[in-house]
């Protein structure tokens, strides 16, 4: 065993420990056919209580939730995204342009069933739409496989019962590029505004392999 400067050089191989997470126990919070996304999860380590976003009452929409860690299973709807103490929230759907709303959430008890959104006022409100026929309608269809596929139609905007118009479908089908939601469809979605501002009918579907 050799010595540099006063320390002890070893030439013996070391023994390296690497510690490994230990997971005492595994409980399911929810359950259900229905997708829990995996941002925007909150936990309240006083209250022990989970917030979180899902799908759970349609997928076309994205809610907040609550759930009990001593009580797992009894999921509360909150309707509106936000964190542990004060949410600001921006929500819309097809045909209401988006607000902006401020709620603080309040504690009666320990329990889902105490915990209340209180709200504070408007950053931004909603804007009436001058053209509120303009907006795309919201379709569901049923496959031979059983699976539900979600589509959205723009119709021209001289649109007509009876006429026949050139019509545009948007084929992408790509992972977690969900177009149709019950959503307020604004500038990002400006491409199909402007065929149907044409003359177009457009539609979009979102297949199965949609992650959202």
């Amino acid at each position: 065993m050799p010595y540099m400067n006063g320390i002890t050089e070893s030439t013996e191989p070391m023994d390296y420990v690497f510690l490994q997470p230990k997971v005492v126990s595994k409980v399911a919070l929810t359950s259900g056919d229905w997708e829990v996304l995996g941002q925007n999860i909150w936990v309240d380590i006083e209250k022990q209580l989970v917030y979180f976003t899902g799908l759970k009452e349609t997928p076309l929409e994205k809610h907040l939730y609550v759930v009990s860690l001593r009580r797992p299973g009894e999921v509360r709807l909150l309707t509106r995204p936000g964190d542990c103490s004060m949410i600001v929230t921006v929500y819309s759907n097809i045909q209401k342009p988006p607000a902006c709303q401020v709620f603080r959430i309040s504690h009666t008890d320990w329990t889902v069933e105490g915990v209340t959104l209180t709200p504070l006022g408007y950053l931004v409100e909603s804007i009436p739409l001058v053209h509120g026929c303009y907006s795309p309608d919201l379709y569901t269809h049923e496959i031979s496989s059983g699976h539900v596929l979600y589509a959205m139609i723009f119709k021209p905007h001289n649109f007509e019962i009876g006429k026949k118009y050139p019509t545009v479908l948007n084929v992408y089908g790509g992972p977690e590029v969900q177009l149709v939601s019950n959503t307020f469809k604004g500038m990002r979605q400006l491409r199909m505004h402007m065929l149907a501002a044409r003359g177009y009918c457009v539609v979009a579907i979102d297949s199965r392999g949609i992650a959202t």
